[in-house]
This record gives structure tokens, sequence and C-alpha cells, in this order.
């Protein structure tokens, strides 16, 4: 990430990034390095780091880095909040449905090493796509096995429809941990208001509502026709 906008980040952050300011000292913090990726995940950095810094002041981000195509973030803090996992884990998950480099729509794409890029990039640097999306449609259930329970009716537009896909693909694989045999997570209703992407969970477990506070948030900075990035504010 280009130096304007980490420190863009370190400045709106300073609490949630204070391993930064400590490297001068004999600190190990990988932080030294900076953000490890490309600019392309501005947006998911910045929705992540608002959120969890909002929610719990303790916590620390203490390397940021690509890693086999989506984004990895290490936290250090409070090691149980269920919430502040399930931020960090659907951020990761968003990474591999966003170009690293123009932040708009991607996929998987393999040469020598692997990369999540939109068609476009892929072309650019000669990589071809390596997994497509598969999008929101009426079989998910048949994707994501029993533990969800969606509303029976709901319509996505097509930008905004691999950002519920990471979501019911994260619940699906994770959820049986958490929820005894039998359980479901139930969501209520599912919908764009006014462009906002609403959620209603009935349920409240920490770290499914982290999930979905994540993606309704980064939600405002994707396009929901065309799953383009909106313009970085400065």
């Amino acid at each position: 990430m280009n130096k304007f906008l980490e420190q863009y980040l370190f400045d709106k952050y300073p609490t949630l990034y204070r391993r930064h300011n400590l490297i001068h000292d004999e600190s190990n913090s990988l932080l030294r390095w900076g953000l490890s990726c490309d600019n392309g995940w501005f947006h998911l950095i910045d929705v992540m780091s608002e959120l969890i810094e909002a929610h719990d002041l303790r916590a620390e981000i203490v390397e940021v880095k690509q890693k086999m195509g989506g984004l990895r973030v290490y936290l250090s803090g409070p090691e149980k909040s269920h919430y502040v996992n399930g931020i960090r884990v659907m951020a990761e998950s968003l990474s591999y449905r966003t170009c690293e480099i123009c932040g708009n729509l991607g996929t998987l794409h393999k040469r020598i090493g692997v990369k999540t890029l939109c068609e476009r990039h892929g072309l650019i640097q000669g990589m071809m796509p390596w997994r497509s999306p598969h999008g929101v449609d009426q079989n998910i259930n048949n994707r994501t096995g029993d533990i969800l329970e969606l509303p029976d009716k709901y319509w996505i537009d097509y930008g905004w429809a691999p950002l519920l896909e990471a979501l019911f693909e994260s619940l699906a694989d994770h959820g049986p941990r958490l929820y005894q045999q039998g359980q479901t997570i139930h969501f209520e209703r599912i919908e764009s208001t006014e462009g906002d992407l609403l959620i209603d969970y009935t349920g409240d477990h920490k770290w499914v509502m982290g999930q979905i506070d994540m993606v309704m948030r980064y939600a405002q900075r994707v396009d929901e026709t065309s799953g383009d990035a909106k313009p970085v504010e400065q």
C-alpha cells in the first residue's frame, strides 16, 4: 500500500496501530514494513479498523499482509473477543472477492503465485482466473447446508452478491463449531434500502454479529450495481 494511504490509516486509528509508533524503540512489530498489500484493499482495512477500534481499545494490529491471494490480519489484545474475530475473519473473506489493485470485484488469479484481481488487472499482469465467483443464487442453501436459515424471498444486486456469498460461506463453514446440533443462524431480513445493505440477524452471538457488521459497513464502499469500489475520500 502506498505511504499516503498507510499513514492515513495509522493517523486515523492511532490506538489500533500504536505499534507502528514503537518501531524506533526496540519493537519487533512487523508494521515497520507497513501494510504489505496493494491499494485495492484500502476500503476493507479502513472499515475493519473502524469497527475494531470502536469496539475495543485494547486491540492492536501487529501485521497486515497478503498471503496466498488473500488478506491476513494479525491482532493482539482481546484474543477472546468473538466480535473482533468475526470482523477480522470477514475482512479476510471479502478480500478474496476484491481486486487487490483497484478494489473492484475480483477473483483469485494464478501464474507463478496467486493474487485476487479483477478481469482487467488479471490481463495486465498476465494471470489466469483460478476461481470464479458463483454469486448468490436460489440454490445457496444447497451450498451452505442446514446451518443457515434465510428469508423466503430477498434480492440483492450484482455488485453486492459476492459480499453475501462471503458471509454465507463463512458462517456455513464455521457455524457448526459455535452452535449445538439442530440450531441454525436465522436471518429475518436481507435487503437494500437507500444505498445501505440491511441484514437482520435474530441471534446474539458476537462472532456472527461481527461478520454481519463488517459486510454491511463495507457495502457502503461498493457500488451496489457494478461492484466497483467507490472513490477514496481524502
